[in-house]
């Protein structure tokens, strides 16, 4: 499995990296698991979120979202 694994990701080497234990388990669990370059939406999803972070943009997002949030959401979530 770790072969086939290496063998469709030339392009790293055969280095492990974060992503493989996340694919070894989908294939362990017979999950399809498409190898055709594509760059999974959760890798998208959390680059997204690290630019934010770094530029500062988060704290804009998270003002708007607390002005935009019912009252009760507000509560329940600063309450502790």
């Amino acid at each position: 499995m770790v072969g086939s694994l290496a063998y469709k990701t030339p392009d790293l080497q055969s280095y492990m990296t974060a992503r493989h234990g996340t694919l070894l388990w989908a294939d362990l669990h017979g999950q399809k698991v498409p190898m055709d370059g594509r760059i999974p939406a959760q890798a998208c999803a959390m680059l997204l979120i690290a630019i934010a972070a770094i530029s500062g943009r988060e704290r804009q997002a998270e003002a708007w979202l607390v002005n935009h949030s019912p009252a009760w959401l507000t509560n329940l979530t600063t309450r502790f």
